[in-house]
């Protein structure tokens, strides 16, 4: 399977690179929700892959995609847990 590449329309604007602290590898970006979607897709589309080696290949980190996939399911970001319903549910 050829590598995928992430969206272009998923870079920073061209204004961001006129600000030094964007320079950085930490910044945040903002992603469009397709983007996100996308995202997500691939990762279930690969069975027995981990979100390491999708993220890789899309050029993200490692956490920004495990923080969809578990928006995606419906959990909150960093639960290691039960979906938040379930969570609700039990209160």
């Amino acid at each position: 399977m050829p590598a995928t590449t992430w969206p272009s329309s998923a870079s920073p604007p061209p204004s961001a690179a006129t600000n030094a602290s964007l320079d950085s590898p930490h910044r945040t970006r903002s992603y469009p929700a397709e983007s996100k979607a996308d995202a997500v897709a691939l990762y279930r589309s690969r069975p027995g892959t981990t979100t390491r080696s999708v993220a890789a290949d899309l050029g993200m980190n490692t956490e920004t995609l495990r923080n969809w996939i578990r928006a995606a399911d419906g959990r909150r970001t960093g639960a290691h847990s039960a979906p938040a319903t379930a969570t609700a549910a039990c209160r």
